[in-house]
């Protein structure tokens, strides 16, 4: 089915980022205005399917946000555990420290 009437904005995921237009153009009247109730409930579906897509994409990005962290989280304690084996090697005792040679 076919209405003239208000046009719904899109939601688009780009990188990491979830850019979402404007869910309603208005034509020319607000909702409710002298609609005829058909027009108006075709528009309230509309708006609901809008925002139940809008809604589904945002929890989308938030599970993969949820997985970038969780390796994120496992990288930089992998590296801290490397770091940690190789401090010891770069720092040697103050027994074994030669002298500077102006001593």
């Amino acid at each position: 089915m076919h209405v003239d009437g208000p046009h719904y904005g899109k939601a688009r995921h780009t990188g990491s980022i979830l850019t979402i237009s404007p869910f309603f153009v208005d034509r020319g009247h607000r909702l409710g205005d002298h609609m005829p109730m058909d027009e108006r409930l075709v528009d309230l579906e509309a708006r609901l399917a809008f925002q139940e897509r809008a809604l589904q994409e945002l929890n989308d990005v938030v599970v993969r946000q949820q997985q970038d962290i969780g390796r994120l989280t496992k990288e930089l304690e992998a590296l801290r555990t490397q770091v940690r084996s190789v401090m010891p090697a770069l720092v040697a005792p103050q027994s074994e420290e030669t002298p500077p040679p102006h001593y």
